[in-house]
C-alpha cells in the first residue's frame, strides 16, 4: 500500500500514471466527497424547520492496478468543514454553488433513470409505474468512487441471495413461470448457481462503485390519481404501484466470479475445514488478502475438490469475462496464468467505470409509502407481508428439491422432481398472486408437500456400543439431515472415530443397532480415513448387529447411498 504524504509525491505519482494509460487529471479531479449519512436510510433529508449540517469526508481510490504494480493508491483523507444546507422551503440562491462544493449532482430530470421513484411489488419482485406526482419528486447524485474486493462462501441459494443483497422472492427463484421479467444479472446468478449435495459455492466479487442516487426529501407526495385510487381501492392501488417505492440506487460495475466446488472422491474433510479452505484459496486467487497462505492440509483438501468457474460482469460495455476466459470447467487454485486473467478484468473494468457512463445497478433500497396526511398505513395500504411469510416457506420447500433433484447422488428422479416443482408453483401462484388472494387458498405447505423428494435427506439412524450386551460407551448417530452441509454427519464424508466428538469409540465397537431408511447405508472401515478392510450395514438389516469378524475394529465410517440406487 501507498500512501502519498505531499503534494510533490501526488505529483510524482500523476506523472506515472500518465506513463501507464491513465487520462490526465489534477489532484483535485481526484478528490471525491464521501458522504457521511445523516439517515439509517443513508440520504439527506432536509426537515422543514431549519437548516442541516453535513459533515463532508473527501478519500479518492485509484482502481487496483493502474499504477502496474497492483497496489491499490489511497490519499490521505481529508475532514472538511461542515456545509450547512437551507431547509426545505428556503430559496437560497447559493444553493447550487453549496452543491457544487459537496461535490453533490441535482440532475435537471432523473425521472425513469434506474427506476428511482417506480413501484415495487415485494412478492413478486416485479417494478410498478411511479405513483407520485412528477414535480413532486427531485434526485441526487451522492459520489463514492470505491472499489473493493470481497470472497464469501455459500451453501444454500438463501445464503447466497443475501450475499448479492437480492430478494429471495418469486421473480428470484425462477420457479414460477407466471413472472416473465427479464433476470438481473444476480438473479441469473442465484438461478445458475448450483448448490447441490456435494457443492460448495465461493463468490468472488470486484465492486467499483461510483455514485449513489437517490429520491430527494423525505416523503414524496403521492398524484391525485394514486391517491383517489388508494382511498377507493386499496388492493388496485398495490397492481398498479406496488408495496414500496424505489428510493435509492447505487451504481457502478461488478465483475464476480463464483467457484462451484464438488468433491472429486470420498472426502475424510468436514465442511468447515473445505469451507476455510476453499475461502483462502478462492482469496489468494482473487488477490483480497495477499497475506493469506495455504496450509499443506488446506492444499490437500482443495486437491480432492473438482472446481469450475462461472463469471459476470455488469456495468460496463466490454466483457471481461469473456475477453480474459474466466468461464472454466476445471480450475486450480494458484494457478498464476488465472490470476494474471483475473487481474486484468478487474482492471479493464475499474477504468471503465471511473472514465465513463456505462454503469449498472448494484443495490437498491425500497421504502414503503406515506401514509397520506391523517391516516395511518394499516388504514389504507393491502399487508403483504402474511403472504411473502407463506412465499417464502414454499421457496424453502423447493430449495430443498433442488438440492436433491440437482445432486449427482440420486438417478431417475425426473417424474418425482417435476412434480414437486408443479406442486410448489402450485402453491406460489396462490399466494403471490393478487389475483388469487380473494379465493382464500394461500396457504403455507404442508408436511406432505414434495415429502417424497424431501424424505430422502433422512437417512435414519444408528447408535454404536462398545460392548456385545449393549453396555459400556454408546453413541447414537441421527442422520436425519445428512445432505444439509451443516449437518453434525454428512453423507459421503468420512469420519474417524479417534476424534473426541466419537467417544474414543475407535476399535472399540463391537454391535450397532440400525435403522436406516430406505437407500441408505453406514460404512465401517478398519483404519483411519476410509482405509483397510469394510464392514457395511445396509437398509436391510434393522435391529442389532453383532460386527463378529469386525468386532474391535472400526477405525472409521461414512453414511452413504447404496450404489445401486
Amino acid at each position: 500500500m501507498i500512501f502519498v504524504k505531499n503534494q510533490l509525491s501526488i505529483m510524482v505519482l500523476a506523472a506515472i500514471l500518465m506513463s501507464c494509460g491513465v487520462s490526465k487529471r489534477t489532484t483535485e479531479d481526484h478528490r471525491v466527497e464521501k458522504i457521511e449519512q445523516q439517515t439509517e436510510r443513508n440520504i439527506i433529508s432536509l426537515p422543514d424547520d431549519g437548516p442541516v449540517s453535513i459533515p463532508i469526508m473527501t478519500t479518492t481510490t485509484v482502481p487496483t492496478g493502474t499504477a502496474g504494480n497492483n497496489d491499490r493508491i489511497n490519499y490521505p483523507s481529508v475532514i472538511l468543514p461542515p456545509i450547512v444546507y437551507p431547509s426545505a422551503n428556503d430559496e437560497d440562491e447559493d444553493e447550487e454553488k453549496k452543491l457544487e462544493a459537496a461535490k453533490i449532482r441535482r440532475p435537471d430530470n432523473y425521472a425513469g433513470l434506474y427506476w428511482l421513484g417506480d413501484g415495487y411489488d415485494v412478492i413478486l419482485g416485479a417494478r410498478k409505474e411511479s405513483c407520485f406526482k412528477s414535480e413532486a419528486v427531485s434526485y441526487r447524485a451522492y459520489p463514492v468512487m470505491q472499489s473493493s474486493d470481497q470472497v464469501d462462501v455459500v451453501f444454500t441459494t438463501d445464503e447466497l441471495a443475501r450475499k448479492l443483497s437480492v430478494d429471495y422472492n418469486v421473480e428470484a427463484s425462477g420457479i414460477y413461470e407466471g413472472v416473465t421479467y427479464t433476470p438481473s444479472i444476480k438473479t441469473s446468478i442465484l438461478r445458475e448457481t448450483n448448490l447441490g449435495l456435494a457443492a460448495m459455492v465461493a463468490v468472488a466479487e470486484f465492486k467499483y462503485v461510483k455514485e449513489k442516487l437517490s429520491v430527494y426529501g423525505s416523503q414524496p407526495e403521492l398524484s391525485d390519481a394514486s391517491k383517489a385510487l388508494l382511498a377507493s381501492d386499496p388492493e388496485a392501488f398495490r397492481r398498479q404501484c406496488g408495496d414500496k417505492f424505489t428510493r435509492s440506487i447505487t451504481t457502478g460495475a461488478t465483475l464476480t466470479i463464483v467457484f462451484t466446488a464438488t468433491h472429486q472422491s470420498l472426502t475424510v474433510h468436514d465442511t468447515q475445514s473445505i469451507e476455510s479452505a476453499l475461502k483462502v484459496g478462492v482469496g489468494e486467487l482473487f488477490k483480497v488478502d495477499a497475506k493469506s497462505t495455504l496450509s499443506a492440509d488446506q492444499k490437500n483438501i482443495l486437491s480432492s475438490l473438482r472446481i469450475s468457474t462461472r463469471c459476470y460482469s455488469q456495468g460496463v460495455s466490454a466483457n471481461p469475462c469473456a475477453e480474459n476466459q474466466l468461464n472454466l470447467s476445471s480450475v486450480t487454485l494458484g494457478d498464476q496464468a488465472v490470476l494474471d486473467r483475473i487481474s486484468q478484468a478487474k482492471k479493464t473494468l475499474a477504468k471503465e467505470i471511473a472514465d465513463g457512463e456505462s454503469v449498472a445497478s448494484l443495490r437498491e433500497e425500497f421504502e414503503h409509502y406515506p401514509a397520506p396526511e391523517g391516516m395511518a398505513s394499516n388504514q389504507v395500504y393491502v399487508d403483504y407481508k402474511g403472504k411473502l411469510a407463506k412465499v417464502q416457506e414454499w421457496l424453502k420447500v423447493e430449495q430443498e428439491v433442488r438440492r436433491i433433484c440437482q445432486s449427482e447422488l440420486f438417478r431417475g428422479l425426473d417424474d418425482d422432481c417435476n412434480s414437486s416443482y408443479e406442486e410448489v408453483s402450485e402453491g406460489l401462484a396462490m399466494c403471490a398472486e393478487q389475483a388469487n388472494w380473494s379465493l382464500g387458498r394461500c396457504k403455507l405447505p404442508s408436511l406432505e408437500t414434495a415429502q417424497q423428494i424431501r424424505s430422502l435427506g433422512d437417512a435414519g439412524e444408528v447408535t454404536l456400543y462398545e460392548h456385545g450386551d449393549l453396555t459400556g460407551t454408546s453413541l447414537k448417530l441421527n442422520l436425519g439431515t445428512v445432505l444439509n452441509p451443516k449437518s453434525a454427519i454428512e453423507a459421503n464424508v468420512i469420519y474417524n472415530l479417534r476424534d473426541l466428538k466419537f467417544k474414543g469409540l475407535a476399535d472399540k465397537i463391537s454391535v450397532v443397532t440400525a435403522d436406516l431408511k430406505h437407500g441408505w447405508q453406514l460404512v465401517l472401515f478398519e483404519h483411519a480415513d476410509g482405509q483397510g478392510k469394510t464392514f457395511t450395514i445396509d437398509d436391510t438389516l434393522k435391529g442389532e448387529v453383532h460386527l463378529t469378524k469386525f468386532n474391535d475394529k472400526a477405525s472409521s465410517f461414512k453414511i452413504e447411498r447404496i450404489p445401486s440406487l
